[in-house]
């Protein structure tokens, strides 16, 4: 199995071949896009861990932190706590 791998040093814009696979001056290369969407998608997903994060430690901080009666009473159907 013989593979191209200079496909990924040619000009998205053209069939020209790159030097050292990086465009200059506008053009870019297969490589520099194959980069840019592996740069996104690591962007995002860190942006969606950290705004995971920060909801779950709010909403754990709200539940945690709240009044003991009415969880007492919301947890018991009302009653109150006779022990």
């Amino acid at each position: 199995m013989n593979l191209d791998w200079q496909i990924f040093c040619k000009s998205t814009t053209g069939a020209a071949q790159l030097p050292g696979c990086f465009g200059h001056g506008g053009e870019s290369s297969y490589l520099q896009w194959l980069l840019s969407a592996w740069g996104w998608t690591a962007a995002v997903a860190i942006c969606g861990f950290l705004l995971a994060l920060a909801v779950g430690i709010a909403i754990g901080t709200m539940r945690t932190l709240g009044t003991m009666g009415a969880t007492s009473s919301r947890r018991t159907g009302g009653a109150e706590w006779a022990g």
